[in-house]
């Protein structure tokens, strides 16, 4: 597991989100500490599974119908 990619890949989403996420008016979040907050769960993620879940944790605060995470080589239960 490698911890300090999954940190390159929230600190990637929350860039991106913060310069282009149209929304950011009509929903009620704190995208900076949301991204704090994050930052020490990635690094104590203890695999691929806990890390993916993570990262679409961190996009489902966007409320946003149109962002998606997909995964082709890992099965969540149901």
């Amino acid at each position: 597991m490698d911890n300090y990619a999954l940190v390159n890949d929230i600190a990637s989403v929350w860039k991106y989100a913060d310069e282009m996420f149209p929304a950011f008016g009509s929903i009620s979040i704190d995208w900076d500490g949301a991204f704090g907050a994050f930052l020490p769960r990635a690094l104590a993620a203890k695999d691929e599974k806990e890390a993916q879940l993570l990262l679409c944790e961190f996009l489902n605060l966007l409320e946003d119908g149109h962002t998606a995470v997909s995964y082709t080589h890992l099965t969540l239960p149901t």
